[in-house]
Order: C-alpha cells, then sequence, then structure tokens
C-alpha cells in the first residue's frame, strides 16, 4: 500500500489477453520457418558427413594401393590381368591379388608369402561393378610404356596400372581413381633416351 501512494501507480500483474495472444500470433508464424531451417541444417550435414566418409574410403583404398603396387617387381601372368584381376609380385617375394567382385561389390585382395598363412581381406565394400555405364564401374586399366592403354595386357609389358572406382553411399556415387608407375619400372629406361 504504501508503494501505490507513492507513486500514484497500479502495480501490472501480468500481461494482458490482446499481448498474449499477439506473441502466440507471432510464434505462429515464426516457428514453421525456425523448424525449416533446422531441418535443412541438419539435412546439409548429413550429406557433408557421407561426402567426408566417401572421401576417408576413397583416400584408404588410393593409399593401400599404391603402397602395395610401388614395391612390385614383375606383373603375373597367371592369370592374365583382366579389368577385374590384378596379380603382382613385390620385392620380397610376397604376391598380392586384387579383385574387384560383381557378386559382392567389393573390392577384395589377398596377400601370400612363400612359408607363410596367406591373408585375405576386403579393401572396399559397395563399389559399382558391371553397371549399365561403363563410366561408372570399377576396373584396372593398364597401360605400356607410352601411356597408352593396353587392350590385352598380357599381350605388351605393363607400364603402369590404373585402379578406377565408383562408391555407393547414401544414394549418392563417388568416383575415384589412383594411378600408380610402380618405382622399379618407372626408373627402368626401356627407351633407351638419356634423361
Amino acid at each position: 500500500m504504501v508503494i501505490k501512494m507513492l507513486t500514484g501507480k497500479k502495480l501490472q500483474d501480468g500481461f494482458t489477453l490482446i499481448e498474449l495472444i499477439a506473441s502466440m500470433v507471432l510464434m505462429a508464424i515464426m516457428l514453421p520457418s525456425v523448424g525449416l531451417l533446422v531441418v535443412n541444417s541438419m539435412r546439409a550435414i548429413a550429406t557433408h558427413n557421407v561426402s567426408l566418409q566417401a572421401s576417408v574410403d576413397g583416400g584408404y583404398v588410393q593409399n593401400n594401393f599404391t603402397k602395395h603396387l610401388d614395391a612390385l617387381s614383375s606383373f603375373s601372368d597367371d592369370p592374365n590381368p583382366t579389368r577385374y584381376i590384378l596379380k603382382f609380385t613385390i620385392d620380397n617375394g610376397t604376391e598380392y591379388v586384387y579383385t574387384i567382385d560383381s557378386d559382392d561389390q567389393d573390392i577384395k585382395y589377398s596377400r601370400k608369402k612363400e612359408g607363410e598363412v596367406a591373408y585375405s581381406g576386403i579393401l572396399m565394400k559397395n563399389v559399382f561393378v558391371d553397371s549399365d555405364d561403363d563410366d561408372f564401374d570399377s576396373k584396372f586399366i593398364y597401360r605400356d610404356i607410352n601411356n597408352v592403354i593396353i587392350a590385352t595386357p598380357g599381350d605388351t609389358t605393363i607400364k603402369s596400372v590404373e585402379l578406377k572406382f565408383t562408391l555407393s553411399r547414401a544414394k549418392q556415387v563417388y568416383r575415384y581413381s589412383v594411378y600408380v608407375m610402380p618405382d622399379q619400372k618407372a626408373h627402368d629406361n626401356e627407351t633407351g633416351i638419356t634423361l
């Protein structure tokens, strides 16, 4: 009571009905927009995460494939290299076989050194093989000393190998390629040209 007398004003205890209705109308207008922004942000984050994981997977395949081929001493003729099978031996006598499996849609590899237990595993899952569009197929491409694609790899000397692979991740397609010219082959001067 003392306060009312000193100020000469009435104290308000809350909001008026009109203020409450106005604030509810504003919230009803703003909430769908805010909700849409949140949903779009979450979708963008999910898409980015899938893309990032695909890049990590692609880098893993590229690094391992390059590391194994860099130590290559010879390609194996049994079986002849094909677009889906690559067999080679590295300097220490370990034999690698890479297979692009069309049934499981995996890139598989095995390694075997004489006197040791063979190891096999899956380098990457969910790759495109035998798709309708040949540009999206995962495959090995062989090149000769002139960097020309070899149609029948067993008929001529292979100088380099390219692994093209396409990953399928969350209904998205990611294409990668790794080109390897093994160190030993790369430094052989087969042309006789003075460098």
